[in-house]
């Protein structure tokens, strides 16, 4: 059936669908702490898809399973996150962190694009473009930096297509 449950713990609300005394269904919880889960439910765990919005305003809208965001999904992030200036990551998610294909866009409007990995940039292809969507750098990245071959246009109109060694030209 329905019905709403306050947890006496404190730890929050339930207003959603039960099943063999378990959340099973669609419901939203209210976490004492200010995140709010509105979503899936499966065997009293999160499980499926749902929309939340964390204390920090951040918005996470895409899969969860056992209570983590795992699969696809995007965040909308609402504060800047350790000085980074996040705007928004799209993409798969494993474990509560990026992991496999997936864009994290900046405000400043730059976009890397390519695979992750535990939360961080993956060494392989990638992309970084402009605000515009013109792409300022293409090829391998890693550890967060051009590494490898790779094609890097400037602001002042110049190019550079080579090597690259911890984000330096560096060989042919």
């Amino acid at each position: 059936g329905k019905g709403t449950y306050t947890y006496p713990d404190g730890r929050g609300t339930y207003d959603g669908e039960w099943k063999d005394g378990k959340r099973h269904g669609h419901g939203k919880f209210e976490y004492a702490n200010g995140n709010k889960y509105d979503g899936d439910w499966v065997n009293d765990e999160q499980n499926g898809t749902a929309t939340i919005v964390f204390k920090s305003m951040n918005v996470y809208t895409g899969d969860v399973l056992d209570n983590k965001l795992e699969g696809h999904g995007e965040m909308i992030y609402h504060k800047d996150i350790k000085d980074n200036n996040l705007a928004s990551y799209k993409g798969e998610w494993k474990n509560n962190l990026y992991h496999g294909k997936g864009s994290l866009q900046f405000k400043s409007g730059q976009v890397w694009e390519g695979e992750w990995k535990e939360g961080g940039r993956d060494d392989g292809q990638g992309k970084v473009l402009k605000k515009d969507g013109s792409i300022l750098y293409e090829g391998e990245l890693k550890r967060d930096k051009y590494h490898g071959k790779g094609k890097l246009k400037c602001s002042d109109g110049t190019s550079y297509d080579g090597d690259f060694i911890n984000g330096l030209f560096d060989g042919k």
